[in-house]
């Protein structure tokens, strides 16, 4: 069935994390799927596809006009650079559709390798303004999977420069996309690298208050306001979802493809709530920040809800009208927080479920687990001609559309006992086995001939294979022929200058002494607003290079306020790929912040063609840093100080304007006691940075960066002044980290 006008160019994008998701997806209305190889892939934890297997989904996908993008959207060492552009080469020659890349400047390489491919830059990317857009265009991108956090007000200019992709179903990540150490300061495992542990979704106390899931976020779902995004130009409504399973893959791609082709699509919505759902969903922040955001008292899979207990004894009871099934399992809570589980005893009216659980009276009971109807397979009418004449050859011709094949086996003779009959032919060829195809058979010509059972299923194998490999290669034999293996390229050349610089940049913010034990000052305030604070920091670095520090996430009425106050500047500070662009547009120097994630020589190489000076990932140990900064001047490795894990472009306090004391620090302690802090700033809105609850501390020669956002006043002239005495500094900072400088992450 066609889709409603609205959604005419529209594509619905659903996640595969294994084949029978695959397969869900595509029988319950995807118009194209992501999925990721073993290797660098962002969902590590997932089963994912091999490259030696891909060819078959890729047929099988392209057969029913749906499209594959493959999802190569992990940080990459220079160690891996070789092996990374040989995969997506060796994906392309496949016939892919789609690379999703997060480092845009190896997707360049990539573009080099895979000529006309379409490159999709990934959520990990940041991009949340029309800045962003532009870069992602000029670097040869098709496309942009927009930061989760943006306004639709800003998705609106965007969609007008390149094609927008948007999230509209499942999880949501706490920080701001890409921005995100949390995972790797505190056990190694990088969500840059696929592999992180959402220690988001842990419980912490929020300025001393009892201990909740502080900073998790309930699942996103748009549903009918898909068409909002469909209004203004977006061009791909995503499902986030390949660690999850088979069930809800189908119902939220049915759901979804229903709304978009204007079926009712309440029982698909129901039951996607019932294979999982955080919290009760929320629209996200596209529409601003409601108090559906959060998921505070109950952690996971709360399922949808279905009735209240009535009694409870041995057995609890629930009335209800609806008819439940055997193996369904069910969650109660009591006032959002779980009391108990459940599971399927019996149902004549009422439902009893057997129980564990402080369970009582009232309590909300959810159905988690059930057992969905199977989707019908989706295939396409084919028509099989079959030609069996005495004396020539078996022929076999297979149609579809314009696309017409034919196979020939072996010379048939008369059949002296079992002749072929029309019957045979029919069930035999009936059996399309792992193709999607629906035959109408139509026999031609059949004489008195005999064809063994063996001979006759090799044919017909034969000829479903030759007509889904001729209909699911698309561009295959001309890609074959376009490029060599990756051995042969000539990358960027990875030089050593063998230059020793020594710099020291000091982030700061609106609290410091000591200005003259620096060279360059990057001001981070906590109002930008602030006229006398932004005078005094001028005051005090006279002779200094000045920066402002702008984060990943800035929107146009943010751009708007730093746009009043950029004349006091030599440059700017920026988080975000988006910084390329804007420096370009206020006519100043960038410095790109470690909030890049530059991970390899090429990636830096690049970057350095529009920045001065490059800081490199946070995420990187000395030995990785060091090749990097051996072959690029100007980069920079934050050492000592603040380390920022999380950015928020929500309020974590729950938006309480009215109530709020606009603290500018709280904090958030985790099960351990341990204390993170929590900085508020302020642009055109508030905006969050979380602080590990150690400072970073590891010695470093060269061009360094310390952070001294958020250090107590009276510590930090301390540690500009001793710099270069580890002991005092360790003295000074009390608990500190090396973070990964000396291991790195996986």
């Amino acid at each position: 069935m066609n889709k409603l006008p609205q959604y005419s160019n529209c594509e619905l994008l659903c996640p595969a994390g294994d084949k029978l998701a695959f397969f869900s997806a595509i029988n319950n209305g995807a118009d194209a799927i992501y999925l990721g190889l073993t290797q660098f892939s962002a969902r590590q934890k997932a089963t994912n596809f091999d490259i030696d297997n891909l060819d078959y989904y890729l047929c099988y996908a392209h057969n029913l006009g749906v499209k594959i993008y493959i999802t190569l959207n992990t940080l990459i060492k220079d160690t891996e650079v070789s092996q990374y552009l040989e995969l997506a080469r060796q994906a392309y020659q496949k016939g892919v559709d789609a690379f999703i890349v997060q480092d845009i400047f190896l997707a360049k390489e990539i573009a080099k390798l895979c000529p006309n491919i379409s490159l999709h830059l990934s959520t990990q990317g940041g991009t949340c303004n029309v800045e962003g857009a532009k870069l992602a265009k000029a670097m040869g991108f098709n496309r942009i999977i927009v930061a989760r956090e943006t306004p639709i007000e800003e998705l609106a200019l965007m969609t007008k420069i390149i094609d927008t992709e948007v999230f509209t179903q499942g999880a949501l990540c706490s920080s701001i996309s890409g921005q995100c150490l949390f995972s790797s300061v505190v056990g190694g495992n990088s969500g840059n690298r696929g592999l992180c542990k959402q220690p988001c979704r842990q419980l912490y106390s929020l300025d001393n208050s009892p201990p909740n899931y502080a900073l998790s976020l309930a699942d996103l779902s748009v549903g009918e306001d898909i068409e909002k995004f469909a209004n203004i130009g977006v061009k791909s409504f995503k499902i986030e979802g390949r660690l999850r399973g088979v069930d809800y893959v189908a119902s939220s791609a049915k759901y979804y493809s229903c709304i978009m082709r204007g079926l009712d699509a309440k029982q698909a919505y129901l039951d996607m709530q019932s294979c999982y759902c955080r919290g009760e969903y929320t629209k996200g922040l596209a529409f601003g920040q409601n108090k559906d955001l959060f998921a505070h008292l109950s952690q996971g899979h709360i399922g949808r809800e279905i009735g209240l207990v009535s009694k409870v004894g041995n057995f609890c009871v629930i009335s209800t009208k609806e008819k439940f099934k055997t193996n369904d399992c069910f969650k109660l809570l009591r006032q959002g927080k779980e009391s108990g589980t459940g599971v399927f005893l019996q149902q004549t009216n009422d439902l009893i479920i057997k129980y564990n659980g402080d369970i009582k009276f009232g309590d909300s009971v959810r159905l988690i687990k059930t057992t969905l109807c199977p989707s019908l397979t989706k295939k396409i009418d084919i028509t099989c001609v079959i030609d069996f004449e005495i004396n020539k050859q078996s022929k076999v011709s297979l149609s579809y559309g314009d696309t017409i094949i034919t196979v020939e086996g072996q010379i048939l003779e008369q059949a002296q006992n079992q002749q072929l009959t029309e019957l045979s032919l029919s069930t035999c060829f009936s059996k399309t086995q792992d193709y999607p195809f629906n035959p109408k058979i139509v026999i031609e010509k059949l004489d008195n001939v005999f064809m063994p059972t063996s001979k006759l299923n090799e044919l017909r194998r034969l000829a479903y294979l030759t007509l889904f490999e001729k209909l699911g290669n698309v561009n295959k034999a001309e890609r074959l022929k376009e490029i060599a293996p990756t051995q042969n390229l000539n990358l960027i050349e990875m030089g050593k200058l063998n230059t020793i610089l020594s710099s020291l940049t000091a982030v700061i913010d609106d609290e410091f002494e000591g200005y003259d034990n620096y060279d360059i000052a990057v001001y981070f305030p906590n109002n930008y607003k602030d006229k006398d604070k932004l005078a005094k920091f001028i005051n005090n670095t006279c002779g200094k290079q000045r920066y402002l520090y702008l984060p990943n996430f800035l929107t146009s009425k943010d751009i708007a306020v730093i746009e009043k106050i950029i004349d006091n500047f030599e440059g700017i500070f920026v988080q975000g790929y988006y910084g390329i662009e804007l420096s370009k547009r206020l006519g100043k120097q960038l410095f790109c912040g470690f909030g890049y994630n530059i991970f390899n020589t090429i990636s830096a190489k690049y970057l350095k063609e529009s920045a001065k000076y490059i800081s490199l990932s946070n995420e990187l140990n000395l030995e990785e840093s060091q090749k990097i900064k051996d072959a690029v001047s100007d980069a920079f490795i934050q050492n000592i100080g603040s380390l920022e894990i999380m950015q928020f472009a929500y309020c974590p306090l729950g938006k309480d304007c009215v109530n709020c004391a606009k603290n500018e620090f709280h904090t958030l302690i985790d099960k351990d006691k341990r204390i993170n802090i929590l900085r508020r700033y302020e642009i055109s809105q508030c905006r969050f940075t979380l602080y590990n609850c150690s400072n970073l501390l590891y010695r470093q020669n060269g061009n360094r960066i310390v952070n001294l956002v958020g250090i107590e006043k009276s510590l930090k002239a301390k540690v500009i002044s001793c710099l270069d005495s580890p002991a005092q500094l360790t003295n000074i900072m009390g608990s500190y980290t090396r973070g990964h400088s000396n291991k790195g992450v996986q």
